[in-house]
């Protein structure tokens, strides 16, 4: 039965999505930060933006409630 799924199969193809959303991801980066103005930060600025930008690749996030209070 060639048309058979298995889990191998299912995994490979989660396993092709993560990486092109990670190259999304990368894109999308590279075209945000890009259009940003150039300016100097502080070296305790630099190492916050380090930070999330470390908890961004990570994938932690804050849910829009948690920043607002608000129910969305």
């Amino acid at each position: 039965m060639a048309d058979e799924v298995t889990l191998q199969l299912i995994y490979d193809e989660v396993l092709k999505v993560s990486r092109r959303l990670e190259s999304l991801e990368g894109v999308l980066e590279e075209l945000i930060v890009g259009g940003l103005p150039e300016g100097r930060l502080t070296p305790s600025e630099e190492r916050e933006h380090d930070r999330r930008l470390s908890e961004m690749r990570s994938g932690y996030y804050v849910a829009a409630e948690e920043l607002t209070g608000d129910e969305v």
